[in-house]
């Protein structure tokens, strides 16, 4: 860890000679190097509001990719939580952006419980997966004013419903009773 660190204090020394015109032209490179690079330059620079945008998409779609891909047997696309969960990681380092984060992981409940809708019932890592990113969604909705997550708060009941004696492993009782206790107004 110590030669990461001295590493980066050499580059980082190296950056401050750098004028803005060079260092415009690194971050391009960097850009263009790699889907990575590309979609957390953009998230961290472009100026995102409170909908949906095409970086907050790409997000979306490897969260899709990876937790309930399309057509997942004719694709051989495996199911990778790690990396579903990654995206939403990601997208939190890049932007800092709590609100439209507590969109994505709206998104990950949604695409999951859609996808076991579809294909029929999964594992239960795969729930608690899924529940674990409802509970932590509700916890980051709570420093929000009710009226602004109200939107969240729907698609989320929707959730519920539909995973309502459709869903095993007890998934379905779980995330009701997170919802009840986390807006039992609502």
């Amino acid at each position: 860890m110590a030669e990461k660190k001295n590493s980066w204090q050499a580059v980082k020394k190296s950056l401050e000679c750098y004028g803005n015109p060079e260092l415009v032209g690194v971050l391009g490179e960097l850009h263009a190097l790699s889907p990575a690079n590309r979609d957390f330059i953009e998230a961290r620079f472009l100026e995102e509001n409170d909908g949906d945008s095409n970086v907050l998409a790409r997000y979306k779609e490897r969260i899709v990719k990876y937790l309930a891909p399309p057509n997942p047997w004719s694709n051989n696309q495996p199911i990778s939580i790690k990396e579903a969960k990654k995206a939403m990681s990601d997208y939190k380092k890049a932007t800092g952006n709590q609100f439209l984060l507590i969109d994505l992981m709206v998104h990950y409940v949604e695409s999951g419980t859609n996808f076991s809708m579809d294909y029929g019932d999964m594992d239960a890592p795969y729930y608690n997966s899924l529940a674990s990113v409802f509970g932590n969604a509700l916890k980051l909705m709570h420093q929000f004013p009710v009226e602004r997550v109200t939107p969240y708060i729907e698609r989320l009941r929707t959730v519920v419903k539909k995973a309502d004696g459709c869903i095993g492993w007890g998934y379905a009782d779980e995330i009701e009773e997170m919802l009840n206790e986390a807006y039992p107004d609502r």
